[in-house]
């Protein structure tokens, strides 16, 4: 019998041994109350597994190539806090595969031992990994895309980032297993259940047509190039091109 089918037995046993007890000392509203705190704390433990643990376990394909296929461009696990389903999980270990689009968790079991598991993407909502917040767009569109993407900016659209990475197969001494390129950025805007490509300042100018102006002025004004802008400057180049285009 596993650890977690005993855990869950004891909970079922103290469940219906107390409650009889207690009922002689409490009244209906207190004994309500101990089953609503006792029924959020197994739930808090056994959601944990069936919504976190829903998945396959991870095995990453080129383990020994030189680079990552992570985000933020290393193999660190790293805090994240995770929306599945309207459920908060907070402090969680996440590793962000963008060769593959997986997000992988690792678990601590209840007999101690972990495991790597790819989440399943139709259950998380959205996720923050240190200061960065992913969603799930394929709520948002009418398109059937189910992908995380990085919010930049949130306004009468979107702004998002899809990170990604490519593995090179090419042997060398320096790379005897391959190698992973430098990762890469695509920029897009969702709007009316749309999700738009924009590759380049000229795409981003020819989608705001009337104000390309004075965006095209801004963004040189302040160095931004597309590619590699922070989220500050997404930020505010976004905001600019909002409030311009609803003037």
């Amino acid at each position: 019998m596993t650890g977690r089918l005993l855990f869950k037995l004891f909970f079922i046993f103290m469940t219906c041994f107390l409650l009889p007890f207690k009922s002689y000392l409490q009244t209906n509203s207190e004994n309500d109350l101990i089953l609503k705190n006792l029924k959020t704390h197994t739930d808090n433990i056994y959601r944990l597994n069936d919504l976190l643990v829903n998945g396959k376990l991870y095995r990453p394909l080129n383990a020994n190539a030189n680079g990552s296929p992570y985000f933020q461009n290393d193999k660190l696990w790293r805090k994240s806090k995770l929306f599945i389903k309207g459920t908060e999980f907070s402090d969680q270990n996440i590793l962000y595969d963008i060769e593959n689009d997986e997000l992988i968790a690792n678990i601590i079991n209840s007999d101690g031992n972990t495991k790597n598991i790819v989440l399943d993407q139709d259950f998380i909502d959205s996720l923050w990994i240190e200061d960065h917040f992913f969603i799930n767009i394929s709520p948002f569109t009418e398109e059937k895309i189910n992908g995380i993407y990085e919010q930049v900016y949130n306004g009468r659209f979107k702004a998002l980032i899809k990170h990604h990475v490519t593995y090179k197969r090419v042997i060398n001494y320096n790379s005897p297993n391959g190698y992973y390129d430098d990762p890469e950025t695509s920029l897009f805007i969702l709007t009316e259940n749309r999700l738009i490509k924009i590759p380049n300042k000229k795409s981003l100018l020819s989608y705001f047509e009337s104000d390309k102006k004075e965006i095209g002025r801004f963004i040189r004004r302040n160095n931004i190039n597309l590619k590699t802008a922070s989220i500050f400057e997404y930020f505010t180049l976004f905001k600019i091109c909002d409030d311009l285009s609803y003037e």
